[in-house]
């Protein structure tokens, strides 16, 4: 996708590094900019997103592409450093569908923790991590977890979008939902952000016959025929989405703000 048609793509900005404008883009910055910005902040947005199916409806870097595009615009609107997304998660539960990517727990555990040790070196000690998909926040909890055992000044983040008070009133109000896989909130979201990545004559419904953990071989039969979860993406429209992302960012930027300076060393407020 190119810069006019949506937000999820990540354009070469060539002026960016031809005139050196300062940016919040940790790849469009050098090493003088990372350093001018750390003497007034130590935080940094960590992306995080998946490419799995979602459906017959939708792109299967669908993921990546919500975490992309909401890290970005609080990056922008905070003024916070971003890392590039991690594209790649945990699907192992969605590889019965063509074109699903999925890394195992302990590499996505060691890639967090390899970039977390980098920033850290660097001097940065607050970690938001925006996630777009529920597979990969167990294993990085956990990697959290560790990580607090060895760094005791640090303050790290990890919401889900879809688990946002305020996000779950109106997926609950407008979607009758509470979230699922490939459902009508992602659908909306991505109508929103970017609608030639949706394919709105092919939207489904579909409900698991079962609530269990299955193995992939008999997930067609039990779970999802269509690779949707629990929700009528038949409901999602482009203004559903765009109220939905507004509602996520807005929330995301007073979580953010407030926990960001509840340690003024280092940042500013």
């Amino acid at each position: 996708m190119n810069e006019e048609s949506g937000k999820c793509s990540v354009p070469k900005r060539l002026s960016l590094f031809l005139h050196l404008t300062p940016s919040m883009e940790l790849a469009e910055m050098n090493y003088r900019q990372v350093q001018d910005y750390l003497k007034t902040s130590d935080s940094a947005i960590i992306p995080v997103g998946a490419i799995e199916q979602h459906g017959p409806s939708c792109a299967v870097g669908t993921d990546a592409c919500l975490a992309e595009t909401f890290s970005r615009d609080l990056a922008e609107q905070l003024g916070i450093l971003r890392t590039p997304t991690m594209n790649f998660g945990v699907s192992q539960q969605q590889m019965v569908f063509p074109g699903t990517i999925s890394l195992k727990p302990e590499t996505l555990a060691s890639v967090f923790r390899d970039i977390h040790a980098s920033l850290q070196h660097h001097g940065f000690r607050k970690f938001f991590v925006i996630n777009g998909h529920y597979e990969n926040s167990a294993t990085i909890k956990l990697e959290i977890g560790e990580l607090l055992q060895h760094f005791h000044h640090s303050l790290y983040y990890l919401i889900d979008f879809w688990e946002l008070e305020p996000v779950q009133k109106v997926m609950q109000k407008r979607l009758q939902e509470r979230g699922g896989h490939a459902d009508a909130t992602d659908l909306a979201l991505m109508m929103h952000i970017a609608p030639d990545q949706v394919d709105s004559s092919a939207l489904v419904e579909e409900w698991p016959s079962i609530n269990a953990f299955v193995s992939n071989n008999i997930q067609h039969k039990h779970i999802t025929k269509m690779g949707v979860i629990g929700s009528d993406q038949k409901k999602a429209t482009p203004e559903i989405g765009a109220e939905l992302y507004n509602t996520i960012i807005e929330t995301y930027k007073a979580h953010i703000s407030k926990r960001r300076c509840s340690q003024r060393r280092g940042d500013r407020c």
